[in-house]
């Protein structure tokens, strides 16, 4: 990885798909991205907020990971599984 950048918008102007969950980012929600280049290749991803507090919590609890969980299959803002029980 040659660089890891972030950043949160305040107010997007169209909508996306969070990388996390999968749910939409509508036109004038906030959302974190992310930038990076991995396995030489350009990567940019979209996050809810909270789905990205959630992805950092997920990094602590796994910190031996180097890879995110498949896109769209975590619950919004949780570090669990869709479909797991709290």
């Amino acid at each position: 990885m040659s660089f890891f950048e972030v950043r949160q918008v305040k107010s997007v102007r169209k909508f996306c798909r969070c990388h996390w969950c999968g749910d939409r980012i509508n036109v004038g929600d906030p959302k974190t991205t992310t930038a990076t280049v991995f396995d030489g290749e350009f990567q940019a991803t979209n996050f809810h907020p909270e789905c990205y507090n959630a992805l950092t919590k997920w990094q602590a609890e796994y910190p031996n990971e180097y890879e995110w969980p498949e896109q769209w299959t975590m619950q919004r803002g949780e570090t669990k599984e869709k479909g797991e029980q709290p």
